[in-house]
């Protein structure tokens, strides 16, 4: 007979619940059965964590059984979830032969995950952020980045290592503003591109602007501004295509 875990004052269930903040140095918790059926097909789970009493226990290195009351302890939805994992976190190396994306104090956790989301989907070299960011392996940028984490290289860095980065690697610093700058539509971009999308309320800052090759703007009609996640899908997916 298979044990099950109980109780949500469990130890490991208290472990696992301290995963969610992302400030693990080496684990992070993700759920539900469409992300965790992926990361099994990657081969990246440490623990499987399930209310199903019909999972193989040799799904991964360690199965781990719960009861539903346990499964609504761990969840982060509205609706509880079946089926979580633990992840390794895994230091991938930024690809400096393609584009990059520098995310200048991005508060808010899902705008993080999209544009993570939408960097993998363009094949962009890696995502970075600002220390001011919001943590990437918070439970709500691991919602929204939907498997991102499983492949795309994301690391953090201040504003004079991107700069001596971007020197060091030659990428063409390419702030973002609102206006009053090069209309995206008609700029040619480079491959060696580092984008730089600002925060919610204030945009990129202005010493990043004053160390930028190029400042670009979005048009757009009868609204003053979009997402910053919205606007920087649309700058990379024309950066993947030009």
């Amino acid at each position: 007979m298979k044990e099950v875990i109980k109780s949500r004052s469990n130890a490991r269930v208290k472990e696992w619940l301290k995963l969610r903040d992302g400030k693990n140095p080496t684990l992070y918790l993700i759920e539900g059965e469409i992300m965790v059926s992926y990361a099994l097909k990657l081969g990246v789970v440490e623990t499987l964590i399930t209310t199903d009493l019909d999972t193989p226990s040799n799904l991964a290195s360690e199965v781990i059984y719960i009861s539903k009351e346990v499964a609504s302890k761990l969840t982060s939805y509205v609706t509880s979830q079946n089926v979580f994992a633990t992840i390794k976190k895994e230091s991938k190396p930024l690809d400096t032969s393609k584009p990059l994306i520098y995310l200048d104090d991005v508060k808010d956790p899902s705008n993080l995950g999209a544009i993570m989301r939408s960097a993998l989907a363009f094949d962009f070299g890696g995502v970075i952020a600002s220390r001011r960011s919001v943590n990437f392996y918070n439970d709500k940028v691991i919602s929204a980045a939907k498997g991102a984490h499983f492949i795309l290289p994301i690391t953090s860095m201040d504003e004079n290592e991107l700069i001596e980065f971007c020197k060091k690697n030659t990428y063409k610093l390419t702030t973002t503003r609102l206006n009053n700058a090069q209309k995206s539509t008609n700029f040619a971009f480079l491959l060696k591109t580092m984008l730089v999308v600002g925060n919610e309320a204030r945009g990129v800052s202005p010493s990043l602007h004053k160390h930028a090759d190029a400042t670009i703007y979005i048009p757009i009609k009868h609204i003053d501004s979009l997402n910053v996640a919205i606007a920087a899908s649309i700058l990379m997916e024309k950066i993947a295509n030009q």
